[in-house]
């Protein structure tokens, strides 16, 4: 069943993605998530944005490693193939950029966070959650719906 889908995925065709299991979803933007390269963001001054293991983890599961319910598993995995796309053309910032002292957090570093916004055709608008450790790479975090009013660029 999931080879199925996933031809129909490579041909751009729609995919009622709610009549797959949620193991086969997952499975589904894992194997499509593992073959996307860095991508560029403009509204970070052209700093590349990577996809790592972190990013996908932190889809079907919370903060503190718990796993989500599936219907917020199911929104997320749904959304994230317009990730890449608000890292592109994000004009801004759903908050302002935050950061967890080295003190609060497990890594002993401090972590930056980015929440970019894209306004679909939509009515809704999609963030993306970009995440900075210490002096890392940006990587990409997480994506839900826009809880808020987009705020300009910060300069």
């Amino acid at each position: 069943m999931l080879e199925l889908y996933r031809k129909k995925w490579r041909e751009k065709l729609y995919i009622d993605t709610s009549k797959l299991a949620i193991k086969a979803l997952i499975e589904l933007r894992k194997i499509d998530y593992q073959k996307w390269q860095p991508i560029s963001c403009p509204l970070l001054d052209g700093d590349l944005v990577y996809f790592n293991k972190d990013g996908f983890y932190h889809l079907t599961h919370n903060g503190r490693g718990k796993i989500r319910n599936q219907s917020d598993q199911r929104m997320r995995l749904n959304l994230l193939p317009n990730a890449p796309v608000v890292i592109k053309r994000a004009r801004g910032f759903g908050a302002m950029p935050r950061t967890i002292p080295a003190a609060e957090n497990k890594y002993g570093k401090d972590i930056l966070f980015y929440e970019l916004v894209y306004q679909f055709n939509t009515k809704k608008a999609v963030t993306v959650v970009i995440r900075k450790i210490g002096n890392g790479q940006l990587h990409f975090y997480s994506v839900r719906f826009c809880k808020r009013k987009v705020s300009k660029k910060i300069a």
